[in-house]
């Protein structure tokens, strides 16, 4: 499946807590940068990713991923390397889904509270019920070697994969695909022009 990704996509996401978390980010935005435009269209056309983050989750396809979730009777997803934690916000907010928002370092004003802590020692402390119950979402991971370690200490069934990662990351390819199955593509078509990929995987049955 494809999705156009405007700028204003976040006109979905209308609740009091949104707004004021995105007006938030939006005056920090301006006061690092020294900018005085107000006008938000110029703002996100030219601060998008540090106002959300390179891949979003538009609403269909955050129904998508809670079919996905709950079809594997799941009840939370676990982000170790969040970022500024928008994804994560969005499935906890939208979706009423348990989340587990870790990152090495926190973040001024994320979109929700993050746990900061190597996202491999947060797995290793999860029991294996813990592992059970909850999708891994691999976003944007800096490094393929930790992509490849995250994805090793997970013990659960089904993994959340945002990114380009053909191009970045063609060792994590084949190595999630030695234990895991591809379910579901869906292809972000980003306002800069550039194709992204949300896939998701189930692992194998033994």
């Amino acid at each position: 499946m494809e999705y156009q990704v405007n700028n204003n996509f976040y006109h979905d996401y209308s609740s009091v807590d949104f707004n004021d978390k995105l007006n938030v980010r939006i005056k920090n935005i301006q006061n690092t940068y020294k900018i005085k435009n107000n006008d938000i269209d110029h703002l996100l056309s030219e601060y998008f990713v540090e106002i959300f983050s390179w891949s979003v989750f538009t609403k269909d396809i955050l129904y998508h991923l809670e079919d996905h979730i709950t079809s594997c009777n799941l009840s939370g997803v676990i982000d170790p390397c969040c970022g500024n934690a928008f994804h994560t916000y969005l499935l906890q907010t939208e979706l009423q889904l348990n989340t587990y928002s870790v990152d090495i370092q926190d973040e001024p004003f994320a979109w929700t509270e993050i746990t900061e802590m190597d996202g491999r020692t947060f797995l290793k402390n999860l029991n294996p019920i813990e592992h059970q119950q909850n999708a891994l979402l691999l976003s944007w991971v800096d490094y393929e070697s930790l992509n490849i370690e995250l994805l090793n200490l997970y013990q659960g069934k089904l993994v959340i994969s945002v990114g380009n990662y053909y191009q970045t990351t063609p060792g994590f390819i084949d190595k999630i695909r030695q234990d895991y199955h591809l379910i579901n593509t869906y292809i972000l078509k980003m306002p800069w022009d550039l194709t992204e990929r949300i896939e998701i995987y189930l692992r194998n049955e033994k």
